[in-house]
């Protein structure tokens, strides 16, 4: 039996070591920052194209675009192919809800909200279309 505490997915792991350098960063360029201040403030009334003011931002927006990268965009991958199998669904498919019931579509209308999920011989419940997680798996 495996441990569920300690098995993390590759890209759980990615994640964590991304935050923990970017912090790092933050960490590491607010001290350089203090540090640059303090030396020579004649040689910034000239200014170069690093000594800007906007070069501040950008660790900011590198934080958002691996944040958009890493979280976002799989995420509405995701959420955009779980509507595909959703809206795919038909009748005799076999479902799983997010609270675990295992059953057979029944009655599918695509314009209403909800479905008929058939669990067990002769007992049917009306579901919302939401409350599906996965489309296609056998009990068995």
């Amino acid at each position: 039996m495996m441990n569920t505490k300690f098995s993390k997915s590759w890209m759980s792991v990615i994640k964590d070591i991304v935050t923990v350098s970017i912090f790092g960063l933050f960490f590491v360029m607010s001290f350089a920052d203090c540090y640059a201040d303090q030396q020579n403030v004649a040689s910034k009334a000239g200014g170069s194209f690093f000594n800007r003011d906007w070069m501040g931002y950008v660790p900011i927006v590198l934080v958002f675009t691996v944040f958009y990268f890493l979280v976002i965009r799989p995420q509405n991958k995701k959420r955009k192919a779980l509507e595909e199998m959703i809206h795919s669904m038909k009748e005799g498919d076999c479902v799983i809800t997010n609270g675990g019931m295992i059953g057979t579509v029944t009655e599918n209308d695509h314009k209403e909200r909800y479905i008929l999920l058939e669990i067990s011989k002769n007992v049917k419940v009306k579901i919302l279309r939401s409350a599906i997680a996965k489309v296609g798996e056998s009990p068995q």
